[in-house]
């Protein structure tokens, strides 16, 4: 599950009741239903959800994902509501085929196919090029089967790819019964339900008012609105360090600042609790536990994450670990030394390269790029380039090989051979997935290659296919049954290549008029 929104053990507050009633409200109307929080960050739009949903939940189920500003597999959300989907008919991921299948069949009124392309998507993130179109029904049957209502809590949709909403528009023209989907977001839109911002003077005196009787405590409302103005994520850690406030002197007492932030959070944790979130700071979304243990030369102990969970700086969701917040979690990563930035996300990368998954090597290629290891980055680009482009995850596979590119560039060694490997891969992307016929600068490097005398015989029938199929699709007919007279020449005898290359030659013909020679 990846998910990781504000922390749960903030001050139980009364501040935006007016928005509370009406996510209430929401929750209690009957049908299907889509509401919009919007706010700055930090205004407590995700505790505020979660919140309510503590009290709402009772004979509901919940589904939740937070997108982040580090861009992922653009279906990795998918994956992840699939996943929890099968969690709520005790379906886990590590049990055997056979007897989810039982299980599906038993709950669900999906057919055989349906069956196998959610397996596949679950166990390997495979994918097909009707995915999408698939997706919704799935998702539809799934949620009937579960006979109870579903909410699903979408946090930072303003970091959702394009198909996010391609599927929520989909969703919306369904209006199922059973189903609620609540939405955050930091921008403002018409669509925008219920807004949060940050509190007013009036409303900060009210509500420090109403903590130093409950509590006891003479805490100055004006102090404190200097320091936050009004924001509800900084007040409330303002709340939890008093000691901020009596230590400082008056010509320190201005706007609490990210550094600041960050300096008071350090002050009381240990070098190994500060190097843990740290190293958390870097991922793009949420870690298993066990996981972050065999990272290499760091020492994880389960007590070091007791520690930061109790203490509200981390989040432990189904043993999925994140930063309580994303305000917490950009002072972290903008205080850490370069140096050491290095070093963990290349243990990081080391780590997610050891699992075979779109979305593993999508991470592995993500932290190898930010820990400049660039021989690293080129191997497990083109491995990534592979696996995607056989799953027919192409723009995945673009990524992938023009990371690939980068790195080569970067190591200053951009080898001819290393070279045609990827203009060799692009093209693959390019014309066997039917994506455009575009390519002449890869095209360029691989007709130049077929010079080489020391070109294998395998990667020249790979270059000779790829530039038959360029030429054709680009309307060079004549130049495209030269090349295909080079490789007869090549592959003599061997009938299942000359078979492909015969129908091709006889198409070519055909678009040329000329049938008798077809």
């Amino acid at each position: 599950m990846s998910y990781s929104g504000s922390s749960i053990k903030r001050t139980q507050a009364p501040i935006h009741l007016k928005q509370q009633a009406q996510l209430e409200s929401f929750l209690s109307l009957p049908g299907y239903g889509e509401t919009l929080l919007s706010g700055a960050a930090g205004t407590g739009k995700s505790f505020l959800v979660q919140s309510v949903l503590q009290k709402k939940l009772k004979k509901k189920f919940l589904i939740q994902y937070k997108f982040t500003n580090k861009k992922s597999l653009d279906n990795s959300f998918l994956i992840s509501i699939l996943k929890q989907i099968l969690v709520l008919f005790d379906i886990s991921e590590n049990i055997i085929k056979d007897s989810q299948i039982k299980v599906i069949e038993y709950f669900v009124d999906l057919n055989p196919e349906e069956i196998h392309l959610l397996l596949d998507l679950i166990h390997e993130n495979k994918t097909s090029r009707n995915l999408h179109e698939n997706f919704f029904l799935l998702i539809e049957k799934l949620i009937f089967g579960l006979k109870k209502e579903v909410i699903f809590f979408l946090d930072d949709i303003q970091w959702a790819p394009p198909l996010y909403y391609k599927l929520l528009n989909q969703i919306s023209s369904k209006r199922l019964n059973q189903l609620k989907i609540i939405s955050c977001s930091r921008i403002k839109t018409p669509s925008t339900n219920i807004f949060l911002s940050n509190l007013t003077r009036k409303e900060t005196k009210s509500l420090i008012l109403s903590l130093n009787k409950k509590n006891k405590r003479k805490i100055d409302s004006d102090e404190i609105f200097l320091l936050t103005k009004g924001n509800p994520f900084y007040l409330d850690f303002l709340l939890h360090h008093e000691n901020i406030m009596k230590s400082a002197s008056p010509s320190q007492k201005s706007v609490l600042n990210l550094k600041q932030l960050l300096s008071y959070e350090y002050s009381n944790i240990s070098k190994n609790q500060k190097k843990l979130l740290q190293i958390i700071s870097c991922l793009r979304e949420a870690i298993n536990i066990y996981d972050l243990q065999r990272l290499k030369n760091y020492t994880v102990s389960k007590k070091c994450i007791l520690f930061l969970e109790k203490s509200g700086r981390i989040l432990n969701s189904n043993d999925f670990i994140s930063i309580s917040h994303d305000i917490l979690k950009e002072a972290i990563f903008s205080s850490i030394d370069p140096a050491e930035k290095i070093k963990y996300h290349f243990a990081l990368g080391k780590l997610f390269s050891k699992k075979v998954s779109a979305n593993y090597l999508d991470e592995t290629v993500y932290h190898f790029m930010n820990a400049n290891s660039w021989v690293e980055l080129y191997r497990y680009s083109m491995k990534g380039a592979s696996y995607a482009y056989s799953r027919f995850l192409s723009e995945l596979a673009f990524s992938f090989i023009d990371n690939a590119s980068i790195a080569a560039q970067k190591m200053n060694m951009l080898k001819h051979s290393r070279q045609i490997k990827i203009s060799i891969m692009r093209g693959k992307i390019i014309f066997l997935l039917g994506l455009s016929d575009s390519g002449e600068n890869d095209m360029r490097i691989l007709e130049g290659a077929l010079t080489k005398p020391t070109l294998s015989i395998e990667k020249r029938e790979e270059i000779l296919n790829l530039l038959s199929l360029y030429y054709w699709n680009n309307g060079k007919l004549p130049k495209a049954l030269k090349i295909i007279d080079q490789f007869y020449d090549l592959s003599f005898g061997r009938l299942d290549k000359n078979l492909i290359f015969s129908l091709r030659r006889i198409g070519i013909f055909s678009d040329m008029g000329e049938f008798s020679k077809s």
